[in-house]
């Protein structure tokens, strides 16, 4: 007979296996960068979106503090990003809050997204969060 019993312990008989907690793989860090279209035509569903994310955010700094996270808005009246700021382009999108581990902070970065009223380029947009990433988990261990 194999599995686990309501001690959460291997069986005698059960030698390793994928299903009893202690043989389970360990979690491994994740990085993730939320891109949140703020133009004009997003203003009726900003509200769910920024209650979705909230919802998310908690989740992660309550069950997954080992995490990173960034929020990249676009569709802003500002240009704040990597790329743009080392050769031009990529407009209309800021990084509002970098990469980092999941705090509390990023919350709040959420709660103060607003309608930008610009457009900004999807394809720009995926490639300032990607250049965001990369430039995150660069130098750390991530799998």
């Amino acid at each position: 007979f194999g599995g686990w019993d309501s001690r959460l312990t291997c069986l005698p008989a059960h030698k390793h296996c994928n299903t009893c907690p202690q043989h389970l793989p360990k979690m491994s860090k994740c990085a993730t960068l939320f891109a949140v279209d703020v133009s004009e035509t997003m203003n009726p569903y900003l509200t769910d979106v920024i209650g979705f994310l909230q919802s998310n955010l908690c989740r992660m700094v309550l069950n997954h503090k080992q995490d990173a996270v960034g929020l990249a808005l676009f569709g802003t009246a500002e240009t704040e990003n990597e790329p743009a700021a080392e050769g031009g382009g990529y407009e209309h999108i800021s990084v509002a809050h970098n990469m980092a581990p999941v705090k509390f902070s990023i919350v709040s970065a959420v709660n103060s997204i607003a309608v930008g009223g610009h457009q900004a380029d999807l394809m720009d947009t995926i490639i300032v969060a990607s250049d965001a990433l990369n430039r995150y988990v660069r130098k750390l261990k991530y799998g």
